[in-house]
């Protein structure tokens, strides 16, 4: 890792490996909603952009195989698993004439934009196998490769010494890893956080007019990301930061900048002018967004109780599901190795010193702010039953593709340091290889140390 040059490539294979030991370890559809982001993929694979809706419920006709694996293993958490009853899952057929209709309106709402590594596994499996297993494990392989090439993209192009360690730890988080090597849609989210970032930095503080290239890169990473996941469209605010001389003077930066915001405003809308509207994505008879939202706007006193209540009663599992909280969010990791992974996160922010560009950093945290509260806001709309005093089942992980904004924090220091960024790499790939082995001792009661017994009794 000479100078950091080499860090994309070390990140690669360190990610390749941590990656596709969550991708065998992790028991089939053990991530959060997993069985519904496969159906999308799905979904996806067979050019189908749009989820499909019966009785006004989204959803789609899928494999019935889908279906039957993700019921053989669902009780997993509580019955433990082990290599032979995996296995024996790949009896299961993955008929593609044979369709049965699934309701899963929270992940029929995507755009399909987070689908495309998935569904290009998955449509390899589909053409090798005729197992519903096998489709899934190659639905997953396609979605770590995915991560892993656009976060070496974002690395390489990525100039400045500590901002490219700080990408690279935020993409090796055990969770990020843990996501990337599932069907989940999150593992594109982060790594296209990961681009936008890069886009906006190297367009803020590289020298001379902005090439074509950097702005290329910065309208289809900002698109991508409003369309991966819309709660994260206000991470295009980000271009804010960026200097009127490097976009060429006022008149051009305005232009530029306005087309940014109004491209992936216009993008947002007609993903939403498909369902005509926010679709709904609780089934929860006592999830009524309409009366949530007069609610809120009737008792505004009571928000910041509820963000209270939510910071004692969740504060720690929602802090812990950033780094590692792993299948339905149960499994999280010890505290310890928690506090050390932040630790590395804000170890690059504080070595390079106070900020080279408070506007950058200033909009940077409005950005941050403004984002999780939409995020909160939206949460507590569609997905909480009217009245609800707390966030309950807001999950850390969410947070994640936020993070990146923290290389707009640091300082222009870059020079010497190697050593010292050897070290916090070597950890994280560390911290990374013991929640590989944490979800197999949680869950597999034959796993050498297994713990899967001890967690009901402690």
């Amino acid at each position: 890792m000479a100078n950091n040059q080499k860090l994309p490539i070390w990140f690669a294979i360190a990610a390749f490996l941590l990656g596709n030991g969550f991708v065998f370890v992790n028991p089939p559809l053990k991530a959060p909603d997993e069985s519904a982001h496969f159906a999308r993929a799905y979904q996806v694979s067979r050019l189908e952009w749009i989820g499909q809706q019966e009785h006004g419920i989204l959803g789609g006709y899928i494999p019935r195989g889908i279906k039957t694996l993700s019921k053989q293993f669902e009780e997993v958490s509580y019955t433990g698993v082990s290599v032979g009853e995996i296995l024996d899952g790949r009896r299961i057929p993955f008929d593609t004439r044979d369709l049965t209709f699934m309701t899963f309106p929270n992940i029929a709402a995507y755009p399909w934009v987070p689908f495309v590594p998935q569904a290009i596994g998955i449509t390899v499996g589909r053409v090798c196998f005729r197992s519903a297993l096998a489709v899934m494990y190659c639905g997953r392989e396609g979605n770590l490769i995915g991560y892993i090439v656009l976060v070496y993209v974002g690395l390489r192009m990525m100039p400045h010494a500590r901002c490219r360690l700080m990408l690279a730890l935020i993409a090796l988080l055990p969770m990020s890893l843990y996501l990337a090597g599932s069907l989940s849609a999150d593992g594109v989210t982060i790594a296209m956080s990961i681009l936008v970032a890069t886009a906006v930095w190297r367009l803020t503080f590289f020298e001379g007019p902005a090439s074509k290239f950097d702005l290329s890169l910065l309208f289809v990473s900002t698109i991508c990301l409003s369309l991966t996941k819309l709660a994260y469209a206000p991470v295009s605010l980000l271009v804010l930061m960026i200097p009127v001389k490097r976009l060429g003077g006022p008149r051009r930066y305005a232009v530029i900048i306005a087309a940014i915001l109004l491209s992936n405003c216009a993008a947002i809308l007609l993903w939403m002018l498909q369902f005509r509207g926010i679709p709904l994505i609780d089934l929860n008879s006592a999830v009524n967004p309409r009366a949530q939202e007069q609610y809120i706007l009737h008792h505004l006193g009571k928000i910041v109780p509820i963000l209270i209540s939510t910071a004692s009663t969740y504060g720690r599992e929602i802090a812990t599901g950033v780094i590692g909280t792993f299948g339905w969010n149960e499994l999280m990791l010890p505290l310890i190795l928690v506090v050390i992974y932040y630790v590395l996160l804000l170890t690059p922010v504080v070595a390079n010193g106070q900020p080279r560009y408070w506007r950058g950093t200033i909009i940077a945290a409005s950005t941050a702010i403004i984002t999780v509260t939409a995020m909160l806001a939206a949460y507590y709309i569609e997905c909480r039953s009217v009245g609800d005093t707390d966030l309950a089942g807001f999950q850390g992980r969410y947070l994640i593709p936020l993070l990146p904004l923290v290389i707009f924090f640091g300082g222009p220091r870059k020079e010497g340091g190697v050593k010292f960024d050897r070290v916090l790499f070597v950890v994280a790939v560390l911290i990374g290889a013991y929640s590989v082995l944490f979800v197999g001792q949680q869950l597999y009661p034959d796993f050498p140390g297994s713990r899967f017994y001890y967690r009901f009794s402690e």
